[in-house]
């Protein structure tokens, strides 16, 4: 069958090939979103914290090494959502704490800080005969019309605010915030719960949704959505698989960073023969810290990759569930981060709550990770979450359906995170040409033809705004700008992409053609749509 799909107001048309067995029983999906994941922090992307049942994902399904997110929490989650870029739907910069009122619900600003009436997933594959699910971090819209039960989703166990204590909810990283937490339509404290640590509870609730789920409607197919809080700070872990990893960071920043680059190499992910961007101008030596401030610095490592390894054993628990209940097979799972991994705030973090006298990676701490780690938590790349350098826009990702994708490979693909809402609807229209949207405006392209074969990287357009941070990826070229203020910079990903040979100068022509490009974007997805 053929769909329409509306990009950037053209008309395309798909034509669907066929995927053996897909007609005969629609698939189930699964996203998972990691919030502020490094790069490199996965083993599979040369990182040394302990990832296998990631890495199992990756060996068995494909592992994307050109895939991008919007480079910040709330555009990234906005794009995923609704196959559109974060302005177009009311999320170019970050969610309002202000309700809106009914002029505001009615109008709409690329940057109104909530989601505006463009369709979900969860709407599309309700409207598929989908049930659907969310457990963990929501941060497209804080006050309801705009909560998950709201926006296609037919349970929900939701952070509906941005990052919260793993431990308690009530204590924020300020003593006047306060974090809103949802179960469906029900405000809940989380916390009351005996042992509640955060990226448990959404494994827990994932693992009884599905359960149910499969109890009481099994022939139904499912979307759940798991977004996990980790490893974005607070910096909060199990102590024991703390202290696993203190000594591993005994040898500081610059020389995990080099390991992990060296992984790399090993592993194909990055050309022997690439240059390597040097630490941040403003990456502290390792020397120069007293023991203090290095034992202190251990210990933030140390917790962030704890976080790390222990969401991926919350992930093989999902896993597990779904092979022992026969539902992985034909179970599309997506894996990425919303973006690069954090450098908020200063070289060696900051300590948002110094009232809480806790030691660092407990209930009475309130610490970031800070430039000098996050430097090699992105590696190879340049800069850090919110950056549209590639440190900020880059997501590891991995993509297994074993009923459809069942020998491992890499694909160097040039995707983001809104072309994941089209290739949905290519699928299970697959199944079903009489419901669903049949035209939708969108701007997100289908990946779907990828998961059969290893296409050569297209010549297609992506383009990122956040806070005057600019980038735009044509092909194997990249422009940056830091902010309207300084000029763009023009990068050839594919021979250098780390960012470090600057060709505006040589290619001038070239680097007009792509910022006229850019500003022609960029005032149209302002312009957006309600």
């Amino acid at each position: 069958m053929r769909y329409l799909l509306f990009a950037r107001g053209l008309i395309s048309f798909c034509q669907c090939s066929t995927l053996s067995e897909v007609s005969e029983q629609p698939p189930n999906f699964i996203i998972i979103l990691a919030d502020d994941l490094g790069y490199s922090d996965l083993s599979c992307y040369g990182g040394e914290i302990h990832t296998p049942h990631l890495d199992e994902l990756a060996a068995s399904g494909i592992q994307f090494t050109n895939f991008y997110n919007a480079a910040r929490c709330c555009p990234t989650r906005a794009s995923l959502l609704t196959g559109r870029y974060p302005h177009e739907v009311g999320l170019g910069k970050m969610v309002s704490w202000e309700p809106p009122d009914d002029e505001a619900l009615a109008s709409f600003s690329p940057n109104q800080g909530f989601l505006n009436a463009s369709p979900t997933i969860g709407e599309l594959l309700q409207s598929y005969g989908y049930s659907t699910y969310l457990s963990g971090k929501w941060h497209v819209g804080e006050h309801r019309p705009n909560w998950p039960v709201d926006r296609g989703f037919d349970r929900s166990y939701a952070l509906i605010s941005g990052a919260m204590n793993y431990w308690d909810i009530n204590k924020a990283k300020q003593t006047n915030i306060i974090r809103t937490f949802v179960e469906d339509s029900i405000r809940i404290n989380p916390s009351e719960t005996a042992g509640f640590y955060s990226t448990t509870a959404y494994t827990n609730r994932a693992i009884s949704f599905l359960e149910h789920h499969r109890l009481t409607t099994p022939k139904k197919p499912f979307f759940l959505y798991l977004g996990y809080q980790a490893p974005h700070w607070p910096l909060h872990a199990p102590e024991a698989l703390i202290q696993q990893y203190l000594p591993l960071y005994k040898e500081g920043w610059t020389v995990i960073r080099s390991k992990r680059i060296a992984r790399q190499r090993e592993l194909g992910l990055l050309s022997q023969v690439a240059t390597i961007s040097p630490a941040d101008e403003i990456v502290t030596d390792w020397q120069a810290l007293d023991s203090l401030q290095r034992d202190t610095m251990v210990r933030k490592m140390a917790t962030h990759a704890a976080m790390v390894h222990f969401m991926d054993e919350q992930i093989g628990r999902l896993v597990k569930q779904l092979a022992e209940n026969d539902q992985l097979e034909n179970s599309l799972i997506l894996f990425l981060s919303d973006n690069g991994a954090s450098a908020e705030s200063g070289p060696l973090g900051h300590n948002f709550r110094p009232d809480l006298k806790g030691q660092i990676g407990t209930v009475d701490s309130y610490h970031s990770l800070g430039i000098n780690w996050a430097n090699a938590c992105n590696a190879p790349f340049r800069k850090y979450k919110a950056w549209t350098y590639e440190g900020g826009a880059a997501t590891p990702a991995i993509l297994s359906w074993p009923r459809q994708v069942n020998t491992g490979w890499r694909s160097d693909q040039v995707l983001h995170v809104m072309d994941v809402w089209p290739t949905i609807q290519e699928i299970v229209a697959l199944n079903d040409s009489e419901t669903g949207w049949e035209t939708v405006e969108i701007s997100g392209r289908s990946f779907f033809s990828v998961l059969q074969v290893n296409q050569p990287t297209s010549d297609r357009f992506i383009g990122w705004e956040h806070y005057g941070h600019g980038a735009a990826r044509r092909g194997p070229w990249k422009i940056v700008a830091r902010s309207p203020e300084v000029p763009w910079e023009l990068y050839n990903l594919i021979e250098d992409p780390t960012e470090q040979n600057n060709q505006a100068i040589e290619k001038p022509q070239l680097l007009r053609e792509l910022v006229q490009a850019y500003e022609a974007w960029i005032s149209g997805i302002e312009a957006g749509h309600n």
